[in-house]
């Protein structure tokens, strides 16, 4: 895929998702890959990168307020079962 070409057709929002993932670290954004892209579960991301299971939670949390700069970090809450993302109340 060309980032160049797709982004020209992007929203805002996609956009600024892009721009804050630029910012993320390298571990950061292969962890952000695995969880997001593959779908793998917080335990599989510790395993693949290496990384104790509070680390791979810490760096999550630290994409969300990258991407959700708005909400409270305390307002996502992490499956550990499933990759997914959900907002809590």
């Amino acid at each position: 895929m060309h980032l160049k070409n797709s982004v020209k057709t992007q929203t805002p929002d996609a956009l600024d998702a892009i721009n804050a993932l630029k910012q993320l670290n390298e571990v950061d954004r292969i962890v952000a890959g695995l969880y997001f892209y593959e779908g793998l579960t917080i335990d599989q991301i510790a395993q693949v990168v290496d990384e104790a299971v509070p680390v791979v939670r810490d760096s999550l949390r630290n994409i969300f307020s990258s991407l959700l700069p708005d909400e409270r970090e305390d307002s996502v809450e992490l499956d550990e079962n499933f990759a997914t993302p959900h907002a809590i109340g």
